[in-house]
């Protein structure tokens, strides 16, 4: 159902008078979803937030039903970095939820439209993932995380609010209802909202990773936050991995980006600095020294005039400490190394920052040519339409007979087939030119796409890319594939030297260098 379109929220008085248990203390905030109130709770002498929904709410029995399981499950909640339900109930027709009051400013308030410290980040996104880890495995889904659902408390750790749009993951989605912010929705929930898990939760953290790491949101053409801002690029893999268009390649859950990210807190947290061993103060060393030994200078004790001094002697050893030159030149070669390292670390950066600008570039360039090919195609296809149909039409017809129908396409097949291949009803026919090997079926589309373009192809048609669950899959599939000619494979790299499948199979044929890119093909000789 959607929210009313003007909702009067009662005052403080009049929500009072309706809830004597508490003392209303001053409303906080109002939207189409509800008003939201800070209060005390007399029994338990302790503020709580207070969030009142419209009349029209509940009115609507299956939204009541709905909002009373939603409210049990996340009473059982219980993780700091999640916003605590401690009761819910309906007053003068308005249902209620009494929640854990967080005296602190959302997300969005506190860092929008600024970069900040990679370190905060990594703390402050590990948490995120870690209250979503304890609601999935609960079976709960947020639907709608965004940086004005998450608040920071007093001890600056992120609490994740507003499970308004949480369902559980067990519920059966009304048709065509999609639930999320546009900025931060995962693809598949727009495409399909029945599609929605643990990983639209994952991808929409993913976007708040990337927006706190560069004040930005992505971009439609991606650009890596280490591009951006100066950032660890360990952080891009995660990033990419949070947000990437394939469900089956992201994390699995909140749990899974979570491990990575304190992986790589660790490894910030202990990045090594050169400390070289100090000299002791004090130490002495025998120095020869060329001029006359040196004389105490006291108050006492005048300096003897240049003429009564004595002619020069043999010049005798003698102790000077030199504790402190060596701590200068001990300080002088810890400089130089750190130089050294930093000058070369440097260079690093920038020839992976410049090694990351061109493949970016490149995969452009790719899917431009691809676009600009698949239209001239459509182009061609019509223009000879149109001279097949004006031929026909200037050839003498003496006798009207009906046209014969155009021999159906494989591709005009596929199309026709689409309900039976997407609703999960029995296969009976497939295209012509179908191959057959055991149980699986596989069709090959004799056009260049990028690999995203290809896997959406072939989700829209029930299926998914060809994979090889063994060299002898591996060996038939190659062998029809055309001559010089490479295809797209349903796999890709799951983290680093690690490879999988599309449809969750573990990879048991060799793994190709990830050097070559992150998504697999086949060649007509067996190479992948």
């Amino acid at each position: 159902m959607s929210a009313p379109p003007q909702f009067k929220a009662p005052s403080t008085e009049e929500l009072q008078e309706l809830l004597p248990a508490y003392d209303v203390l001053s409303f906080i905030a109002k939207g189409g979803m509800g008003a939201v109130y800070k209060a005390h709770q007399k029994s338990l002498e302790r503020n709580v937030a207070i969030k009142i929904l419209p009349r029209e709410f509940g009115e609507d029995q299956d939204f009541r039903k709905r909002f009373e399981d939603e409210a049990k499950a996340m009473a059982k909640l219980n993780h700091p970095n999640l916003i605590s339900v401690y009761d819910f109930g309906e007053v003068d027709h308005m249902l209620y939820i009494v929640m854990e009051f967080v005296d602190g400013k959302s997300f969005h308030e506190s860092f929008h439209g600024r970069a900040i410290e990679e370190k905060e980040v990594v703390i402050l996104v590990t948490g995120i993932c870690e209250g979503l880890a304890h609601a999935h495995e609960a079976g709960i889904l947020h639907r709608d995380i965004k940086p004005a659902n998450i608040l920071l408390d007093s001890k600056n750790r992120p609490k994740i609010g507003d499970f308004g749009l949480a369902r559980l993951t067990e519920e059966t989605e009304g048709e065509g209802i999609i639930y999320g912010t546009p900025d931060y929705i995962a693809p598949e929930v727009i495409k399909n909202p029945g599609a929605v898990d643990t990983r639209s939760d994952v991808f929409s953290t993913g976007v708040i990773l990337y927006e706190l790491l560069t004040g930005k949101l992505p971009e439609k053409r991606y650009i890596p936050a280490s591009q951006i801002e100066d950032v660890d690029p360990r952080f891009d893999k995660i990033v990419r991995r949070a947000t990437h268009p394939s469900p089956m390649l992201r994390f699995a859950n909140g749990e899974a980006m979570a491990s990575d990210l304190k992986t790589l807190q660790d490894a910030l947290d202990n990045q090594i600095t050169g400390i070289a061993p100090t000299q002791p103060a004090g130490i002495t060393s025998p120095v020869a020294v060329a001029t006359q030994p040196p004389v105490p200078a006291t108050e006492s004790q005048a300096p003897a005039p240049e003429a009564s001094l004595p002619a020069p002697a043999a010049a005798p050893e003698v102790q000077i400490n030199i504790g402190t030159n060596w701590s200068l030149l001990r300080n002088l070669v810890i400089i130089v190394v750190l130089l050294a390292a930093i000058f070369g670390m440097y260079r690093a950066y920038q020839w992976q920052k410049k090694e990351n600008a061109n493949q970016q570039v490149k995969q452009q360039r790719l899917d431009d040519q691809a676009k600009a090919e698949e239209r001239q195609r459509l182009l061609d296809e019509k223009r000879n339409r149109e001279r097949l149909a004006a031929l026909k039409a200037s050839q003498p017809k003496p006798v009207p007979v009906a046209p014969e129908p155009e021999p159906e396409t494989p591709l005009e097949a596929l199309e026709r087939l689409k309900p039976s291949l997407t609703t999960g009803e029995a296969r009976t026919e497939y295209p012509p030119g179908t191959l057959i090997r055991g149980n699986s079926r596989f069709f090959l589309i004799e056009q260049e796409l990028s690999w995203q373009r290809a896997s959406s192809f072939a989700e829209d048609y029930g299926g998914h890319l060809a994979i090889c669950l063994n060299e002898g899959e591996q060996k038939w599939l190659s062998s029809k594939v055309p001559d010089n000619t490479t295809i797209w494979l349903g796999g890709g790299a799951t983290g680093r030297s690690a490879w999988g499948w599309v449809d969750g199979s573990p990879w048991t044929v060799r793994a190709p260098s990830l050097s070559t890119g992150n998504t697999a093909t086949l060649s007509n000789l067996g190479s992948i």
